[in-house]
């Protein structure tokens, strides 16, 4: 989501790195959940949360826009079938030859980099994006769409930012962090189910 769309739907401007068309940043886990209940509501959609303090349930069949599964994000970044991928430098943000050794020590405007087979930009890196699931380690074996336990402490991160390393702006990287923690490389982008 970019400044622009949030102000729109929200009022005021949380991020550290000020622009229209920069990613929003400094917000938590439980502004994103609310960021989608009022631009579901704003839309005429049923939004997709129930809010309830620290407590949001998800009602999966709403019409309105949620937070992606971890699963759902990596698949957005995998994209539709195989190809060849391009330069990385053609698709991330990063923070190259160490962190901050940059003197562009901020997020960058959206779209600027290639878009994956989905037609989607900035999947790696500018900022972390929360995702709705509880993050743990992820157990032995293989699993389709794992959707990590039921609760916990920390919510799931997906796809790195403009302070990570390139090693950590992919679809694998996933970190968690405390819902309630708003920081200048943490964003979100939203996602509607499709029509059932």
């Amino acid at each position: 989501m970019t400044q622009a769309q949030w102000e729109q739907v929200m009022g005021g401007n949380p991020s550290a790195h000020k622009g229209a068309d920069l990613p929003v940043e400094n917000v938590s886990w439980y502004d994103a959940v609310s960021f989608c209940n009022k631009l579901s509501a704003k839309e005429g959609l049923r939004p997709a949360y129930r809010i309830s303090g620290k407590e949001a349930t998800w009602d999966e069949s709403a019409d309105g826009y949620h937070l992606p599964t971890a699963e759902g994000n990596a698949r957005a970044v995998r994209g539709r079938r195989r190809r060849t991928i391009p330069e990385p430098t053609n698709l991330l943000w990063d923070a190259p030859v160490g962190m901050l050794a940059t003197p562009e020590k901020r997020t960058h405007p959206v779209g600027q980099k290639a878009a994956n087979a989905w037609g989607l930009h900035d999947m790696h890196g500018n900022v972390w994006e929360w995702c709705w699931d509880w993050y743990a380690d992820y157990g032995g074996g293989s699993a389709v769409d794992p959707r990590g336990p039921s609760s916990g402490l920390r919510r799931v991160l997906r796809g790195g930012s403009w302070l990570s390393v390139a090693r950590l702006c992919r679809s694998a990287s996933r970190l968690g962090d405390v819902a309630s923690r708003a920081y200048d490389y943490l964003g979100f982008r939203v996602v509607r189910s499709s029509a059932r």
